[in-house]
């Protein structure tokens, strides 16, 4: 009773018990009741479960007496398999699997009912993918299916014997750049890539390759063009005002902070830019107009914008562009920006009010300042100008 308890402790506290010099089957019986779930001996180089100890000891038994068998010895549950068969075909194995000789699985196949060429060749040109065949070390298309064709534009006589190089469907480098990230001696990789088709239209492609005996190379090509413009399209949606076509704050925040980084000691000027009157606008005239207060703004300003800046709306009726340049430089965008809105104005005709803005600029070294912190001085600054104008709110 003492013993039982303090295993029940032990495995409470977390511990792995193992039962050591285990000889006789009623100790094996024992430990089994006491909740001791490993055992070991002299004669086992490790812990084993009770039904390896069993088929162990089975197997062992003409060379050990200590673990011949007893009356009343367990069947082991592993079970032996015959040796495989020979010439299995298709439909034998998968029915023999199915009725439960799982280990067939795997067993290779002899049917005399398949001829492999033609096997291959309706594989080749019946499959919904591009499928070529190409010589390793030239890389010329040796077989082609119809899918690639139709993929491609090109036909079989312009494909064969050429490489995708030399009809200009990709770029040396690009295939360079695949190889030397595949590895020369990797057997099979999955690449993305763009390729150039026949009338000229480019199209996104995945593509797996698998070399084969004989220097050869199976090439199995897709049409990705239409998730890779969706993908372009959620990342756009994900990064951009869908009023303005600008960026949103977050994806502002990221493109900002990477122009830092690559400016590094160089300086970078950062302007915050805020609508005045945008909701007298809104409930004066309707959110329409606010609307397009917001849009001329955005064009505004990408237009207005120096080479090399990021613009982005960060919220409301405030808006921010940073872009490599001096204070001066800064200074002087900020006056272009106001110039270029001067005698603007928006909503419906006999009721046109003008659209005007506030300013508020930071800068220094890209190192050295944070997106936030020429954010937060750019915005203090705008708002005291702001404040310091009539036209403010």
């Amino acid at each position: 009773l003492l013993l039982q308890r303090l295993i029940a402790t032990l495995h409470e506290l977390g511990f792995i018990l193992v039962g050591e010099g285990v000889k006789r089957i009623d100790d094996l019986a024992e430990l089994s009741d006491l909740g001791v779930a490993l055992v070991q001996s002299f004669l086992l180089a490790k812990p084993m479960t009770h039904d390896t100890l069993l088929e162990y000891a089975r197997q062992n038994a003409h060379s050990r007496a200590s673990f011949a068998p007893l009356p009343g010895w367990p069947e082991p549950r592993a079970t032996r398999h015959d040796p495989p068969p020979a010439g299995l075909t298709w439909r034998e194995r998968a029915q023999r699997v199915r009725d439960g000789e799982t280990h067939l699985a795997d067993v290779p196949t002899t049917d005399a009912d398949v001829n492999v060429g033609s096997f291959f060749e309706g594989i080749l040109h019946g499959s919904f993918d591009g499928v070529v065949v190409c010589d390793r070390v030239t890389g010329e298309y040796l077989e082609v299916s119809d899918s690639f064709c139709l993929l491609t534009g090109f036909t079989r006589a312009e494909l064969l014997g050429h490489t995708s190089v030399e009809l200009g469907m990709v770029e040396s480098s690009g295939v360079r750049r695949a190889a030397e990230q595949a590895g020369v001696d990797q057997a099979s990789g999955v690449f993305n890539n763009t390729i150039r088709r026949a009338d000229g239209q480019h199209r996104h492609v995945e593509f797996s390759h698998q070399y084969l005996i004989g220097d050869f190379v199976l090439v199995v090509i897709r049409d990705v063009t239409s998730l890779e413009v969706q993908r372009q399209e959620l990342q756009r949606q994900a990064t951009h005002d869908h009023l303005t076509g600008v960026l949103n704050r977050r994806g502002f925040v990221d493109v900002a902070r990477d122009l830092l980084a690559e400016v590094g000691d160089g300086s970078v000027f950062l302007a915050v830019a805020d609508v005045n009157r945008l909701k007298e606008l809104n409930d004066e005239l309707g959110h329409e107009t606010g609307d397009e207060a917001l849009r001329r703004v955005g064009l505004t300003l990408v237009t207005s914008a120096p080479a090399g800046s990021a613009i982005g709306r960060l919220g409301g009726d405030e808006f921010a562009l940073i872009a490599p340049g001096s204070p001066a430089e800064g200074e002087r965008f900020a006056a272009r920006l106001t110039a270029e809105l001067d005698g603007v104005t928006v909503g419906p005709v006999g009721h046109e009010q003008p659209l005007t803005m506030s300013i508020g600029l930071a800068s220094g070294p890209g190192k050295a300042r944070t997106v936030d912190a020429l954010v937060a001085e750019a915005d203090a600054q705008m708002y005291e100008r702001k404040r310091a104008s009539a036209d403010g709110d």
